[in-house]
C-alpha cells in the first residue's frame, strides 16, 4: 500500500486561510501555514496493523487494554477507542478519536481494523450501533 494524500490539504502540506476585513475595519491578511492535520507532510504512511495491535493489546493478558494506549500514536488510540465503542465497553461518542485522525486518508482502514478488533475482543461490533440507533429513533 502506498502513501496517500492528506484529505485536508490535498497533499500540499500547507493550508491557506484567505485574508479578510472585519466589520470593525480590522484587516486580516492571507496566511499560509503547514497543514495541522498531516503536520506539513502532505502524505500519510499506510497503517501498520501489527504496530497498532501491539499498542492496544495488553501483553500480559493478551486482551485489549483497559486504559488508552501510551504507544502507537493517534491511529492506535483511534482503533482502541473505536473497538471499545463498537464492542460496547464504552459507548459514549468517540469524538476525540475522530478528531485525532482528521485528514488521514486511511480512516476507513482504521475503522475496519477497529471493527475486527471489537469482534475479536467483545464478540460483536454492533453494541454501540444498537444503543445509538435506539436513542436516535432508528431502531425500536
Amino acid at each position: 500500500m502506498d502513501r496517500k494524500e492528506c484529505t485536508k490539504c490535498g497533499g500540499l502540506g500547507y493550508r491557506e486561510w484567505k485574508g479578510f476585513v472585519a466589520k470593525d475595519g480590522t484587516e486580516y491578511p492571507t496566511e499560509v501555514k503547514p497543514c495541522p492535520f498531516c503536520r506539513g507532510e502532505g502524505l500519510f504512511d499506510p497503517i501498520d496493523e501489527a504496530e497498532i495491535r501491539r499498542a492496544i493489546i495488553n501483553r500480559s493478558s493478551d486482551r485489549i487494554r483497559a486504559s488508552k494506549p501510551t504507544k502507537g500514536g493517534d491511529r492506535a488510540y483511534y482503533v482502541w477507542r473505536l473497538a471499545r465503542f463498537h464492542g460496547g465497553k464504552d459507548v459514549t461518542m468517540p469524538i476525540t478519536a475522530l478528531t485525532l485522525i482528521e485528514g488521514d486518508p486511511f480512516q476507513a482502514d482504521l475503522e475496519e481494523l477497529a471493527q475486527r478488533v471489537a469482534v475479536e475482543e467483545f464478540g460483536t461490533d454492533m453494541v454501540a450501533a444498537r444503543r445509538w440507533g435506539r436513542a436516535l429513533g432508528y431502531i425500536n
